[in-house]
């Protein structure tokens, strides 16, 4: 049967007959969690739950389950089904959505639920798109075409986009300006009409927790806006140096430390870089290091401040960098682009030589090119960044960094941030120059940002968004409820504290208890 099976699954971008079975067991886990809880009484934030298709994935079910935990904390939840259209494959969307009906149908009685298109007014149809809808249109398309520079079915797709969001804009602003909600749940934050539950709540006010898949078995988490884009990083930063002692700042400095050093070996949880294999190339000494983004991905999309986009922002970056000084350039492509779920369509040499030829001082660094960023880092004199993790790490090892973007780190403290072109300019010009210093106290909040970032922001669990429902269908809701990582996720949605927060308070009572318990052994022994 399976060899039938794939053959049809792959050309519908989904297995129908993996859906039916999971909303079959989606409905016996639904109705036993609920059987044991009261149909009311909850006092805590009032929390509007999106359910949508996603393309097929179990996304849709990651929400709804994450709702209900939620619930059963003390959060009073709501959910809307997005119904609405979009993507390219209406017949998955309109299968999937009559799964996701059948279970919400489930709970009446329970929780209220509201389906989006009734929200829509005949003058839907006939609203002009605003700027910020063309923009996740734009976005939605890097983000289908793995890149910026494909042209091909760039419009096409565009214009699909363009009309799906703009028909989602005003039933969706109009569900949020019911009032009634004090938080929402919204699955990615960029892709589909997430962007648009996003911009409506941050302009109702309302508190936004998001989650987005990191490969299967991995998840990550915001409590106030897009995970992906780590837009928690800011606020948890801000409590660790609120309330760390001296021995929990050198706690979180060598936990840091460590994670740069698997990281510059190849041997970390995601082995995106090459492992180092030397010094470095002498030719490097003292030049701008351009490190790249995947442009498609959600973690990059939608940051410029400066620049229209990716290709902008190289383009322009180098032409100033090469006419206003005499260092050497070079441009990193992210080394994750040489793995195969991280591929790009956009060809940065080809950019490059387009617009510069064979310029001496440029140099272009694939992704599969074995260099390492670190033996990179350890021979420049500056770092450009746009949204890259290589920002935190260059400014820890005392490397001066400039991004032009919104990054989560850009406002930090730890590197400059420009935020228009003539700053931008001479900034560069200045950290070519050599004129940008690094503090000691700039350094050390760069490896506090890394330890949150790298050590306590990923969810690792069977229980994530990418990994498929099969695999954790058959857990009840009660089992992943007292699950210990899971209520640290559930706790961090509910209150609204950074998981990152949580998960360095929890990871320092570990070193606590363990550097008390030779102690304590000791006097047993007495």
């Amino acid at each position: 049967m399976h060899y039938r099976i794939r053959p049809i699954a792959d050309a519908l971008g989904f297995n129908p007959l993996a859906w039916l079975r999971n909303t079959r067991r989606m409905q016996m886990a639904v109705a036993a969690f609920l059987s044991t809880r009261p149909a009311a009484g909850c006092a805590g934030p009032r929390v509007l739950a999106v359910i949508t298709p996603w393309q097929g994935t179990s996304v849709p079910w990651y929400t709804l389950v994450l709702a209900l935990l939620m619930s059963a904390r003390g959060c009073r939840v709501a959910f809307v089904l997005d119904d609405l259209p979009f993507g390219d494959k209406p017949w998955r969307h309109a299968f999937v959505l009559r799964q996701l009906r059948a279970v919400l149908r489930s709970m009446q009685g329970h929780h209220a639920l509201t389906v989006l298109s009734t929200q829509a007014v005949p003058s839907d149809a006939d609203a002009a798109p605003g700027p910020q809808v063309h923009e996740l249109a734009h976005l939605n398309t890097t983000w289908h075409l793995r890149g910026e520079m494909l042209e091909i079915g760039r419009k096409a797709y565009t214009d699909q986009c363009l009309a799906q969001i703009s028909r989602a804009d005003g039933p969706i602003r109009r569900m949020l300006g019911h009032g009634g909600h004090d938080v929402l749940l919204v699955p990615g934050g960029v892709f589909g009409t997430s962007g648009v539950w996003v911009a409506q709540a941050r302009a109702q006010g309302l508190r936004v927790c998001s989650f987005d898949g990191g490969g299967k078995g991995v998840a990550i988490f915001a409590t106030d806006g897009v995970a992906s884009q780590l837009a928690d990083i800011p606020s948890a930063l801000s409590h660790l140096q609120a309330t760390s002692t001296p021995d929990e700042y050198a706690f979180a400095h060598a936990a840091a430390a460590a994670e740069m050093a698997k990281r510059r070996k190849g041997v970390d949880t995601f082995a995106s870089q090459i492992a180092d294999a030397g010094s470095g190339d002498a030719r490097y000494d003292g030049a701008a290091l351009v490190a790249l983004n995947s442009s498609w991905d959600a973690a990059a999309l939608g940051l410029h401040t400066v620049f229209l986009d990716n290709t902008q922002w190289i383009v322009e970056t180098v032409r100033h960098l090469l006419q206003h000084s005499s260092a050497s350039v070079i441009v990193r492509q992210h080394p994750a682009e040489r793995l195969p779920m991280c591929r790009t369509s956009d060809d940065y040499r080809a950019l490059l030589h387009c617009h510069f030829g064979d310029e001496p001082r440029l140099h272009f660094i694939a992704a599969a090119d074995s260099v390492n960023s670190y033996a990179l880092l350890a021979r420049v004199a500056l770092v450009v960044t746009y949204t890259s993790t290589i920002g935190i790490e260059a400014a820890a090892l005392g490397k001066p960094v400039v991004t032009p973007s919104r990054a989560y780190y850009a406002g930090l403290g730890f590197v400059w941030q420009a935020h228009d072109l003539p700053q931008y300019q001479a900034l560069l010009e200045a950290g070519a120059a050599g004129e940008l210093q690094v503090s000691a106290p700039m350094r050390a909040d760069a490896y506090r940002c890394y330890y949150l970032t790298q050590c306590c922001n990923w969810f690792f669990s069977p229980f994530s968004p990418g990994t498929d429902l099969n695999h954790w269908s058959r857990l009840e809701l009660a089992a992943l409820q007292a699950d210990a990582n899971v209520q640290l996720v559930i706790t961090a949605l509910a209150e609204g504290i950074p998981l990152a927060t949580l998960n360095h308070r929890q990871r320092w009572a570990d070193a606590a208890l363990a550097a008390t318990a030779p102690v304590a052994a000791a006097m047993a022994t007495r």
